[in-house]
């Protein structure tokens, strides 16, 4: 019987003249319970020759990177949630080459040679879930800023905070939502 894994990694297009991790080599480092969406394959940008196989779930991005000839040295696996993604991009170069850009704050992963149609799908997909998840964080930040407010509520009613100090943290406050 497939896992949802190998049905998704069968599905995906490869470039030709590639070696990718196998799905049973990749699904021990995903936690159970990440729905897997897509897999997609190409190569990391600025490494050169180093195959990338990235594995789209509901709560991020599977980066699994390996290296040519290599077997299970030089094999790397970094997840990247959702929440660390400051943006997502792709664009064609040279030869129809697609490429995939997944930003954070600290650095910039380039992924090429990746199918055209997969890629916009994948780009799509990934845009969704990401500006999903945002939206959830400020709703959680508006919540957190009602009960903060609550809570500086209750120290004014006490005569714990002044008048003046709690208006004052008040607009501090509303500013936030």
């Amino acid at each position: 019987m497939s896992t949802e894994l190998e049905v998704k990694y069968d599905l995906a297009r490869k470039p030709s003249g590639y070696a990718y991790p196998e799905p049973s080599d990749m699904e021990a480092k995903i936690p159970a319970g990440e729905k897997i969406l897509q897999v997609l394959f190409g190569t990391e940008l600025d490494v050169g020759a180093n195959t990338a196989t990235l594995v789209l779930t509901d709560r991020g991005i599977h980066a699994f990177t390996k290296k040519p000839l290599l077997k299970k040295i030089g094999s790397t696996h970094e997840i990247i949630p959702f929440r660390q993604i400051t943006g997502i991009t792709r664009y064609r170069k040279l030869l129809s080459k697609w490429i995939l850009e997944v930003s954070r704050a600290d650095n910039t992963d380039s992924y090429a040679y990746l199918d055209e149609m997969e890629s916009e799908t994948f780009l799509v997909t990934a845009q969704e879930l990401i500006s999903s998840q945002n939206d959830t964080k400020s709703e959680e930040s508006a919540d957190d800023v009602f009960a903060q407010l609550e809570k500086l509520t209750a120290l004014f009613d006490k005569g714990i905070l002044s008048e003046n100090e709690f208006e004052a943290k008040k607009q501090e406050l509303l500013k936030r939502i």
